[in-house]
C-alpha cells in the first residue's frame, strides 16, 4: 500500500509491491491525496514489479507536479534503474524525474 508522508512542501509517496495495472487506480488515489507538492519523493526502494500502466502513473504524476512548479524525485536506486530501461525500451522521452541526481 502507498503512503504519503504529509508535509506542506514536502511530501514522499512511498511504494511497496507491485506497480502494475492491476493497483494502478488505489496507487493514483493516494498519490492524487500527495498533491499538490513542491517537493516530492517516490520511495520506491520496495518496489517489486512495474509495467507500462505504473510507467504512465509516473509521467501522469510528474505532469501534476510540474504543473505546480513543483519537483519530483525517485528513491531506490533497483527501481530507478528498472524505469530507466523500460523509458529507453518504450522511445518515451526521460521523465525529469529520472534526470534528477541520485538521492544520498
Amino acid at each position: 500500500m502507498p503512503r504519503a508522508k504529509n508535509d506542506p512542501d514536502t511530501k514522499t509517496i512511498s511504494i511497496r509491491g507491485d506497480l502494475t495495472i492491476d493497483r494502478v487506480s488505489e496507487i493514483r488515489d493516494e498519490m492524487r491525496s500527495a498533491l499538490p507538492a513542491k517537493d516530492l519523493t517516490l520511495d520506491l526502494s520496495q518496489l517489486e514489479k512495474i509495467d507500462l500502466a505504473g510507467l504512465q502513473l509516473l509521467y501522469s504524476l510528474e505532469r501534476s507536479v510540474l504543473a505546480e512548479e513543483g519537483t519530483m524525485r525517485v528513491n531506490g536506486d533497483s527501481a530507478r534503474d528498472r524505469l530507466i530501461r523500460m523509458v529507453s525500451f518504450t522511445g518515451l522521452r526521460t521523465p525529469t524525474f529520472l534526470e534528477s541526481p541520485r538521492e544520498q
